[in-house]
């Protein structure tokens, strides 16, 4: 909550939207990550790589450190997140007012390597389908979910990787299977 004496302002946040008030009137309006200091990079689904030619809805991709490189974006992605990802958000568009649900699985920027999950709506199977990551907001807080990117799947399992033994974690936060190498 922030108060602006010389203004009579009271602001409210919340993950999905921003309240003002003047004494007056109410006025709501959709929160916009780009309001509030974070930096944005388009990323884009070449639709050449969707299999068959019809669009894939509800449909969880992949963010890694291969998706985002070395260069370019990716250079500029690793340099400004914080280490353990907390302050990376995703959303349909550039102003960054639609969010997307993701699931940040593991991120370290030190050795530059991630995997985050982004439940679409839409995966556009003829054109390219284009999204946002948000980043570079040290104060933000994970909101990472990874019931709501999986919540049309049973199970989903991610390898948590140590030494000879990987231990398989579910995005329900679940580790019931233990493989060994």
């Amino acid at each position: 909550m922030f108060y602006n004496n010389n203004m009579d302002y009271l602001l409210l946040t919340t993950n999905d939207y921003l309240l003002l008030t003047d004494n007056s009137k109410l006025i709501l309006s959709a929160f916009s990550y780009s309001n509030y200091g974070w930096t944005s990079s388009q990323l884009t689904i070449d639709a050449t790589k969707v299999s068959g030619t019809t669009n894939l809805t509800n449909f969880p991709v992949l963010v890694n450190d291969v998706a985002l490189g070395t260069t370019g974006v990716g250079t500029a992605i690793w340099s400004s997140t914080r280490s353990d990802g907390g302050d990376i958000r995703f959303s349909t568009d550039s102003l960054g007012t639609n969010p997307l649900e993701y699931e940040l699985v593991n991120w370290a920027t030190a050795t530059q390597q991630g995997e985050i999950w982004v439940k679409l709506g839409t995966v556009q199977a003829t054109t390219n389908t284009s999204f946002y990551i948000w980043y570079d907001n040290g104060t933000a807080t994970t909101t990472s979910n990874g019931t709501a990117v999986f919540a049309d799947y049973e199970v989903v399992l991610h390898d948590v990787y140590s030494g000879t033994n990987s231990a398989k974690a579910d995005s329900f936060g679940m580790t019931s299977v233990t493989a060994t190498n």
